[in-house]
């Protein structure tokens, strides 16, 4: 099974550079390119996604409808969210301010909150995939920096000992594993027959220490070579009742476009 955990698309807080984590952050106009340009990128490539999940929030959410056009698998998952960031959501990353301790004031989640829900996620979707799954099956899991990094980690927990490798476009020297506004790790995942005798695998109640990982690809960003900001309008906010420009050159009713009737 390949696995592809996606981020997703730029949202008007990435540009802000605030702390958006539970916050439903609006994608930005650039970042609906970057969705255009992933979903054109893995359909060239191939890739057809049997099963999809995402985050409930918005910015995840559009980012995986562009990936589950020509199937109807998505699976919108609470335990995708990215982390609650408590009294620091809207907060710049960039000079935070420091820790508030009046009334009303809302901790961070915990790492071992986060854990749990990447855990529990992991338990409750990739056994069932992993054992019902066909040869090819392709599966994208669309959310956010920090959950993915902890999915990540869980993920290499359950890996069973010398069963981690890295393919050819992916090496250690590649650490940390990071994303970029949809970048994404593509792995390929199985699980490891027991030794018994009926031939069955092991951990089918329990993933630990039972997987098989290969690492493909870190942080692809192959889609986004091409791709350009623009100026100003570029970092806005998108709005999906906005046409597009290349739609309006080629209405009837616009006055630049030509009269080709003689």
């Amino acid at each position: 099974m390949r696995l592809y955990l996606i981020r997703h698309a730029e949202s008007e807080h990435n540009v802000a550079q605030v702390y958006a984590g539970v916050t439903d952050s609006a994608l930005t106009n650039h970042g609906m390119l970057q969705i255009e340009k992933l979903a054109d990128y893995f359909r060239h490539q191939g890739v057809q996604f049997t099963r999809v999940f995402c985050s409930p929030l918005q910015r995840a959410r559009v980012t995986a409808d562009a990936l589950k056009k020509d199937h109807d698998s998505k699976i919108v998952v609470p335990d995708l969210s990215e982390k609650d960031f408590g009294s620091l959501e809207r907060k710049s990353w960039v000079s935070p301010p420091a820790a508030e301790t009046r009334d009303g004031f809302v901790p961070t989640e915990s790492h071992e909150d986060l854990s749990a829900r990447a855990k529990k996620f992991l338990d409750d979707y990739l056994p069932p995939v992993l054992q019902e799954g066909e040869e090819g099956e392709a599966v994208a899991v669309v959310s956010h920096g920090v959950i993915l990094s902890v999915l990540w980690r869980t993920l290499k927990q359950m890996c069973a000992p010398l069963s981690f490798s890295f393919g050819p476009r992916a090496s250690l020297d590649s650490h940390p594993i990071i994303w970029s506004n949809t970048g994404y790790l593509e792995l390929e995942i199985g699980m490891i027959p027991a030794n018994d005798q009926d031939g069955t695998l092991a951990g089918s109640a329990d993933l630990s220490a039972s997987l098989s990982i290969k690492v493909l690809v870190i942080n692809g960003r192959q889609h986004l070579v091409s791709l350009k900001r623009t100026r100003g309008i570029g970092s806005s906010k998108h709005d999906p009742k906005q046409r597009k420009m290349d739609a309006f050159f080629s209405t009837s009713s616009s006055p630049f476009k030509k009269d080709t009737k003689k």
